[in-house]
Order: structure tokens, then sequence, then C-alpha cells
């Protein structure tokens, strides 16, 4: 009875736990949260100076379809050999529709490495920037995208190695990026620093560092985008060597001045511990126990650079998948807030000149809403909107808006015209009003119902005029 009760307390503790604190810690804006992946070796082949490894691919937490506990479609391939002055690597990793794959050399004191790979644009741990959502930065979240790129190091001395590289970041309908970073690694201690790139334009940068000491692991990460949007987190993880468990505890604390959400504070713990046996492995000659710490040191120092190069490609995506028009333009919860706050800004302009001006309001791939830039300027009765006109690539319309200028006696001003309301139904469009008094009117295409917003004392008049 006691060993049954330990082993379902230790199944709670593996997957529903983890499961459970990464669905309702996180606050703010959607968030990814990465807890990477526990690899289950099923063939190791070990040769005079060489090693090949494919191992599955698991993950401590349930699968999003909740029927698995593991992804039995992801596998890792590693192969290493030569010696520690010349030597070679060679790493493939596939999980689900995504791929990456590693290859590098070495030659005396220099080693290069080059990587290329895809992802369906979701950033998580595979890409060593943890718990990072791109939308947090802009309004695309799931842009698939490919990567290729290179990365030297130089070995000075023993165990301390400069590095530095480029990668380069596509995706359908956007600008191409670039990643140019730098760094060193010393024993257990490293630091990488990235400048990412859209087109000409440099939109952020990143700077990640970390050590290991025993059995603990602590990092610590930053990702700042030039349009006033930064992210910082700090991670301490612990193993334990006998039974391979694992605990991880991030906090993370972020700021975006264009997201209306955009102050998120995070904290994520993972707790993984094995379940059933385990083995210990078989007896080795010395002289085989020798040839394994030779091959474990040269992936461990072609992992570093790895680790610098796809790390890089982390920060490129968080901060650079969206373009120019996401990066500066407010996002906000709701269709409503959005219309408000291009209302609020041009309705006084409005009836101050006497013309109508409108645009469009749009639905971001992160669920927020945006007003469109464009905005068309009309007549004192009249004004031409073209809804889909420039919005970003990736986007939909929802929503149309345009004021009436100043109050005229003639005109029903205070209203929508038979008109507004024929262009929303046309375009099947939600309508939005600003009038010369000050009231903010919505039309619902959907159930043809015009509504009057008031503030929270029960005033109408919410728009300045």
């Amino acid at each position: 009875m006691k060993s049954a009760t330990t082993l379902i307390g230790s199944a709670f503790i593996t997957v529903l736990l983890p499961f459970t604190l990464s669905a309702e810690i996180g606050t703010g804006p959607e968030s990814i949260m990465g807890f990477g992946l526990k690899e289950t070796p099923q063939l190791s082949i070990t040769g005079k100076d060489s090693q090949l490894t494919i191992s599955k691919l698991s993950s401590p937490f349930l699968s999003p379809q909740g029927d698995n506990y593991t992804n039995n479609r992801s596998f890792s391939l590693d192969y290493i050999g030569g010696e520690q002055s010349n030597s070679y690597h060679f790493s493939l990793i596939n999980r689900d529709d995504d791929f990456h794959g590693t290859l590098g050399f070495s030659f005396d004191l220099l080693k290069l490495s080059t990587y290329y790979g895809n992802s369906d644009g979701i950033l998580s741990s595979r890409l060593d920037i943890n718990g990072v959502s791109p939308n947090f930065f802009h309004g695309a979240v799931s842009y698939d995208f490919d990567y290729g790129g290179s990365t030297l190091g130089i070995s000075l001395i023993d165990n301390f190695t400069i590095h530095g590289g480029g990668t380069f970041i596509n995706a359908e309908g956007l600008e191409n990026r670039s990643v140019y970073y730098s760094g060193f690694s010393y024993k257990n201690f490293y630091s990488n620093f990235s400048s990412v790139m859209r087109s000409s334009e440099t939109v952020g940068y990143s700077f990640v560092t970390g050590f290991k000491i025993n059995s603990y692991d602590i990092s610590y990460q930053e990702l700042n985008s030039y349009n006033d949007a930064n992210w910082r987190e700090a991670t301490i993880g612990v193993t334990n060597s006998e039974n391979l468990s694992r605990v991880r505890l991030s906090l993370g604390i972020g700021n975006n001045d264009l997201h209306e959400a955009g102050e998120e504070s995070r904290a994520a713990l993972m707790i993984s511990i094995p379940l059933g046996k385990i083995y210990a492995r078989a007896n080795r000659s010395s002289t085989n126990n020798d040839l394994t710490s030779d091959i474990n040191k040269l992936r461990a120092s072609f992992n570093k650079l790895q680790k610098a190069g796809v790390g890089a490609v982390g920060s490129g995506v968080a901060l650079s998948s969206g373009n120019a028009a996401l990066d500066t333009t407010p996002r906000f919860r709701s269709q409503h807030n959005a219309a408000y706050h291009v209302l609020y800004q041009f309705n006084p302009i409005s009836v101050r000149q006497n013309r109508e001006y409108g645009s469009s309001i749009y639905q971001n791939r992160d669920k927020t809403f945006s007003p469109n830039r464009y905005v068309y300027v009309g007549n004192h009765e009249s004004v031409n909107i073209r809804p889909y006109y420039q919005i970003p690539y990736g986007t939909r319309a929802t929503a149309i808006w345009h004021t009436h200028g100043a109050y005229m006696p003639q005109y029903a001003n205070e209203q929508f015209s038979p008109t507004d309301i024929q262009t929303s139904v046309k375009s099947n469009l939600d309508g939005y009003l600003g009038t010369p008094f000050g009231r903010m009117r919505y039309f619902n295409v959907d159930n043809g119902n015009i509504y009057t917003f008031i503030n929270e004392i029960g005033n109408e008049f919410v728009l300045p005029n």
C-alpha cells in the first residue's frame, strides 16, 4: 500500500503539477512556458574514437492532446568523432514538424559550428530562450520560420573560448531578419550578447549569461526592444545525479508601453521525478571510460557554440518576427478599447476642422486589437474608407470607425447615417462613430443593433469634441 501511494504521489508531481503551474501562474499576455525535453537513449554505439546516439525525446508534462505523456514523434541523433584537436560533430533534432540540425568542426584552436532549422513560430526552451512569447513584443505569434547561421569559436587557453557569429531568419510575409552575436565561455560559465536587425534596422538586443556549480544551474536573460518593450528573467535549476530528478524555478518580469496588458510578471516551477526503477550501467573498462570522457568533453565544447547560435535565433524571433507596423502600433484587449483610443485622438481634430476622418480596426494574431495606422481624411459630409488597405500581414479587419466633423443642423450627425450602416453591412464589419458632441456609438453588424457608450457616472458624452 505504501509503495502504491508513493507511486501515485510521484505521478502527480511529475505530470500534473508542472502542467497546472504552467497554466495558472502566468499573468499578462499569452505566454509560452518552456520546460525542456527528456532524452531517452534508444541506441548508442561507441567506436574507437567516435560515438553515435539516437534518443527519443519526451515532455515532462501532459501533451496538448491530453492522451499521451510523451511525444513519440520527437527524436534526436547525435554523432561525434575525432580527437580534441581535430574532431567533428553532427546533431539532428526532430520535434513534431520542427527540424534543427547542427554540423561542427574543430581544427586545433578553432571551432566552427553551422546550423539550420525551421519552426512553427512557437518559442520555447528548444531555442534556449525560456518563458518568452513573441507576442509580448508585437502581435505576431504563429509565423512559420526557418533559420541558418554559423558560429566561430577560438580557444585561447584551457576551457576559455570566445565566440561570435550570425544567423538569418526568414518568414513568409515578413522582412528578412538577422542576428549578430558574440560572447565567451569559461569552464561552466557562459555569456552571450546579440544584436537583432530587421532589414537594415536594429530593432533590439538580448543578453544571456549563466553558470553551473555542481548540480545547480543558474541563468539570467534579458531582451530589450527599441520600441520600449523589455523582458528579464532569472532561472535556477537543480538536478539530482542519482535519480535524475529535476527542479527548476523561473522568475520573469516584462513591460511593453504599447500593449494595454503590457506589464507582466510570472513565476514558473517545474518538478520532474522519474517513475520506475533507475538501473545502473554495466561496468566498463578504464580504456572505454577514458574514451567516453574524451567524447563527452568534445560534445560539451561543441554544445557551447550550438547554444550560443540557437539561443540567438530565439532572441531574433522574439524581438523581430513582427514588422514595423506591428511593433509601433498600440494593442488593446478589446475592439471597443481600440476604437475608443483612436476616436479619442481624432474626434476633436474632426470637429475643429469640420472634416470626417476614418479607418479600420484589425485583430492581431495574439487576439489583441489595433487601429489601422493609415487614416483617411474626407470632407464635411463623408469619408471614403478602404478597411483592408494597409493592415499588417497576418491580421484581419474586424471594424471600421469614422467621425462626423462639426455640428451642422441640416445633418443628423449625432447618429449613424443610412450610408454608414450600409457600409458596415456590405463589408461585414462592425462600425464605430464619433459625434460632434462627443458621443461614441457602436453598430454590431451581427445583430444589427446600435449602442451608445457611457462613462462610469452614466454620461454618454465620452469623447473630446
